[in-house]
């Protein structure tokens, strides 16, 4: 007979374990799904928000009980603008600024403890997972508001109350074509689909670094179609398709490539034939449609680069919204920052990135591989729209920063490859 010792011992460890696999899961699939948790107050609070607070406590224990880590100085570098704005938005009252860098700072928790999870291999791959149930949640919110289901969706916090026009009872916004748009869980379609097309990218790395089989290519890429037919959204999908391209063009993996490429060629060629393009041939090759949008995209782009260089310390979100002098926005989350934060914040943050998606060039299979194939997509979404007032894209890139910049000190110190980048206790 087992000793009661032994028997609590026992549980106590399953229990850990569980918590250890559980815990990544969740972290990962809240984070790209973002529950509203009152979803009638304007500014309302989500489940990153809350996250971010309890996280935060966490954080604050590990640096009182001596933890001392890289990225932990490298993100409270970071977070030191937001925070010096922060405090200045309150003296002059600008409350969408507070907003935006109370979440920057709630951000540096969750950045920690995805860099954290990162570094243990079983902990990586639930995370991976939780993010791509995550996407595919995205998804079903879209699927909802298709069938009409857009009240439900609002009264149990999926899709914000003030997230787009209300026509027939579902919340849309209306292209440049007169298409009726979902919305989904992130404001506007645009942004959701780009949140969702972060399947792409987490299907590639289970497909190639962990063995998945290939029904998780084949269920992410459909979960990017559907999302970007019933958004009307074209930029996520041709960042996606980029991010393929690069991750089939440097793969090692060559049984596998071609195990991929019989599988997207023969039915991509196959779905235009018969369904054409997600939202339609108009949309994609009515010539005044495209001319125009690329055309305000990019004066939006440089009228906001222009108007960051002649305020270099930043605007904050009232006074940019003050000055620029279109509703469109800036198209661009680089541009967005720097008007925000400065140049100096949105330059740290195109270096750190770009450095990071470099590292894709390594394939998939390495160390790090994860981190490089988001960086990459990530970088090019930023290209497209203003993905940085939302909390999701902001603990994703504060991760990776945090992530780019420890590999920076780590390559620029010349250590060994081997060297951990693993928390430490004590002065480093």
């Amino acid at each position: 007979m087992t000793p009661p010792g032994k028997l609590l011992g026992i549980g106590r460890l399953t229990s850990q374990r569980l918590l250890a696999s559980f815990v990544p899961w969740l972290l990962g699939f809240f984070l790209l799904a973002n529950v509203n948790l009152l979803p009638f107050v304007k500014q309302q609070p989500t489940t990153t928000d809350l996250l971010g607070v309890v996280l935060g406590l966490w954080l604050l224990r590990q640096v009182i009980t001596g933890v001392r880590a890289t990225p932990i100085t490298i993100l409270f570098a970071l977070s030191s603008i937001p925070f010096l704005w922060g405090l200045y938005a309150i003296s002059v009252g600008d409350v969408a600024t507070i907003v935006l860098s109370i979440r920057w700072l709630l951000a540096v928790p969750w950045a920690y403890a995805l860099f954290t999870i990162a570094r243990n291999s079983h902990q990586l791959v639930n995370l991976v997972w939780g993010l791509w149930w995550g996407c595919i949640a995205n998804t079903l919110v879209m699927l909802l508001q298709v069938l009409g289901y857009t009240q439900l969706t609002q009264n149990f916090g999926l899709t914000p109350e003030d997230a787009a026009l209300i026509a027939n009872g579902v919340p849309i916004t209306i292209s440049e074509l007169g298409e009726a748009r979902a919305t989904g869980m992130h404001f506007h379609p645009n942004g959701s689909a780009a949140v969702v097309s972060f399947i792409v990218p987490l299907s590639l790395y289970l497909y190639y670094a962990r063995k998945t089989r290939l029904w998780v290519m084949i269920v992410g890429l459909g979960t990017m179609l559907y999302a970007s037919n019933v958004t009307f959204t074209r930029s996520a999908l041709l960042v996606s398709l980029v991010t393929i391209l690069v991750v089939l063009t440097l793969s090692r993996d060559q049984k596998r490539t071609l195990k991929l490429v019989g599988l997207l060629v023969p039915s991509g060629l196959m779905g235009l034939y018969l369904l054409g393009p997600p939202g339609g041939w108009q949309r994609w090759l009515d010539s005044t449609e495209v001319t125009s949008n690329a055309r305000i995209r990019l004066l939006t782009t440089v009228d906001s680069v222009e108007l960051a260089f002649k305020h270099p310390l930043g605007l904050g979100v009232q006074r940019m919204q003050e000055l620029l002098n279109y509703v469109e926005g800036t198209h661009n989350a680089f541009a967005l920052v720097a008007l925000i934060y400065g140049l100096l914040f949105a330059g740290a943050l195109v270096l750190l990135l770009f450095y990071l998606a470099l590292h894709v060039l390594g394939g998939l299979q390495t160390s790090g591989g994860l981190e490089a194939v988001l960086a990459c997509q990530i970088f090019g979404l930023f290209f497209w729209e203003e993905s940085l007032y939302d909390s999701s894209f902001i603990i994703l890139t504060c991760w990776l920063v945090a992530d780019a910049a420890v590999r920076m000190k780590v390559a620029s110190r010349q250590r060994s490859p081997d060297v951990s980048l693993a928390p430490s206790r004590g002065p480093t």
